[in-house]
């Protein structure tokens, strides 16, 4: 039973932290967000990538998830923007395939997400001649996003995505989105990031 429970409560903390967040980086730039008791969906008209533009948090009894997902699926378009619908084990209903898919949605990818107690954490030591620097400036801005560009194949749209974000939240010691980039002889290799949110510390583009 403790076991289950602290799983229950896990994913709720995911589902919290990923709500959160997207509720944040939206009101940073500029964008609409609709939080409702029904669901939360962030509209960012300038980011053209489905990832900045979501719906998150679905609580719909059966007679609305038709309509939901017909408003929601109006709003992305009139921005003329791609956009994700999260499904989780919290949310209802918890395959809305059918309507989705009705009004033109696809199934894009399953999303796992690993957990870990910090104080648990072991950290390996660094391969000779690597250097880890915190991104402060547009110069480290600029290498992140070479070595994530390089790690998940990023278009131009995604790159201009990751900028617009750093942008707005800036390179200050108390910014709200962390970023490393990994050096090799100089070389940008690897990338990561770093999200505060819902009680949880997320860690996000990583790539080498």
């Amino acid at each position: 039973m403790r076991a289950d429970a602290s799983a229950a409560d896990l994913v709720e903390a995911i589902e919290r932290h990923q709500t959160e967040l997207s509720i944040r980086w939206t009101e940073f730039q500029d964008g609409v967000v609709a939080d409702t008791d029904e669901l939360v969906r962030t509209v960012n008209p300038d980011i053209k990538v489905a990832f900045a533009n979501n719906v998150h948090r679905t609580r719909l009894v059966a007679d609305r998830v038709g309509d939901a997902v017909r408003e929601s699926t109006a709003v992305f378009r009139e921005h003329g923007v791609p956009a994700l619908w999260w499904v989780s084990s919290l949310g209802t209903p918890q395959d809305p395939a059918r309507e989705l898919e009705a009004h033109g949605w696809r199934f894009d990818e399953t999303m796992p997400w690993m957990a870990a107690r910090i104080d648990r954490v072991r950290w390996p030591e660094p391969p000779p001649g690597l250097m880890i620097e915190r991104v402060a400036d547009e110069r480290g801005q600029a290498r992140f996003v070479h070595a994530m560009s390089a790690g998940f194949g990023m278009r131009s749209a995604e790159r201009h995505a990751m900028n617009a974000l750093a942008s707005a939240v800036g390179y200050g010691p108390d910014a709200q989105w962390v970023r490393w980039v990994g050096l090799l002889d100089g070389r940008a290799v690897a990338s990561s990031g770093l999200m505060l949110g819902g009680g949880l510390a997320g860690v996000y583009n990583v790539a080498t």
